[in-house]
């Protein structure tokens, strides 16, 4: 099964999800540490979802984590990319820049200066999240497509988000996985109704 766009799951923590978006083409599947409390149990998880699935792209998702701990994450050699938020300074990350995604969105009332000083600080890093796309100027967007690989979250109609995709020659959909009802019992909706329009 293929898709039409590069298609990213975030907050995984269950192999249903996994194994789903992975049989439907997924591109990469993340899963969310924390650099608190003991991730021991977390990385368990995630090793034996891995071992189920097999074509996808495993991300380690951090927020506004300490560096140490996500150089400490870095070293277990278990992921092949890592998404950090854009306040980071991934310099201090050892980890080839192309193998981050940054997310960003609008709460930080980004202006075209803004913009352009981020250009610089990430311009070796290959995919950006936008959060919140339709938050974000025609200018802003095609300045930021003409630098990276770009997902977004749907957050508009279907046929808007598409239009957006083909306008600023953007990737493809940021998605979310949610909580098992029970052991493989699964809702799959918040997914599969994106992943079913985006079929090939």
């Amino acid at each position: 099964m293929s898709l039409k766009y590069f298609v990213k799951v975030g907050n995984v923590n269950n192999l249903s999800d996994a194994r789903y978006c992975s049989a439907m083409g997924v591109n990469q599947l993340g899963f969310k540490l924390r650099d608190f409390g003991n991730n021991d149990s977390t990385i368990d998880n995630i090793k034996e979802i891995i071992r189920w699935i097999n074509g996808v792209d495993i991300v380690a998702e951090f927020d506004n984590n300490d560096v140490e701990f996500i150089n400490s994450i870095i070293k277990m050699e278990l992921f092949d990319f890592i998404q950090l938020n854009h306040k980071i300074h991934i310099n201090d990350i050892n980890i080839d820049p192309k193998k981050i995604i940054i997310s960003i969105n609008h709460n930080d009332e980004f202006n075209e200066f803004f913009i352009d000083d981020f250009i610089k600080k990430f311009s070796e890093i290959s995919y950006l999240i936008i959060e919140n796309v339709e938050l974000f100027t025609s200018s802003q967007l095609y300045k930021f497509s003409n630098n990276f690989k770009i997902l977004i979250n749907p957050t508009l109609s279907f046929i808007k988000n598409e239009d957006l995709i083909n306008k600023y020659s953007l990737l493809g959909f940021n998605l979310f996985g949610s909580e098992e009802i029970k052991a493989g019992f699964k809702d799959y909706n918040s997914i599969s109704d994106i992943l079913d329009l985006i079929q090939n």
